[in-house]
């Protein structure tokens, strides 16, 4: 695989991002099942809007992704969107954004198939460039949150996954 890290950080899908932080970082993952992740985030002072950003790279099968929480840790509510992808929209919640040497036909969509629960999730299977799925929310400067995800890789290697946050 040619890329490294810093091409899946820095690249015209993230540039509008600031402060991009990667939280989660996979490579060359054989199949798994279903993995929980969470984190505890603190959003900087002044900062009213914040980002996840998930990127995929996957040769020759797929990424799923199910469950995306953002919990806010003083109001106890959600505040991202549709983060189960039941809403059956991918684009009303989230970008996707692929690079211009991707195959197009092999990027991120929803899957009826290999979810976690529910009737959808967010299937990547992108073989020549990574590509990302983006949501922006808004939240309040120096409030903690928990931000969870399930995600499991079906096949082989090479493969990379980076889930990253900023503002």
């Amino acid at each position: 695989m040619k890329f490294s890290v810093i091409d899946f950080v820095y690249n015209q899908c993230t540039t509008s991002i600031n402060n991009l932080t990667i939280l989660m970082y996979l490579t060359n993952v054989y199949s798994t099942a279903y993995t929980y992740y969470s984190f505890l985030y603190t959003t900087p002072p002044g900062t009213t809007k914040t980002t996840i950003v998930f990127s995929f790279l996957h040769r020759p099968t797929w990424w799923f992704l199910d469950n995306i929480q953002v919990y806010d840790l003083v109001t106890f509510n959600t505040v991202n969107t549709d983060g189960s992808f039941e809403a059956n929209n991918l684009y009303a919640s989230y970008t996707v954004c692929t690079l211009p040497d991707s195959n197009p036909s092999t990027g991120g969509e929803l899957s009826p198939y290999g979810c976690r629960v529910g009737f959808y999730c967010y299937l990547d299977s992108t073989m020549t460039e990574p590509d990302y799925l983006i949501q922006s929310f808004n939240t309040v400067p120096e409030r903690a949150h928990t931000i969870s995800y399930w995600i499991s890789q079906y096949g082989g290697t090479p493969n990379m996954a980076i889930f990253m946050v900023g503002h």
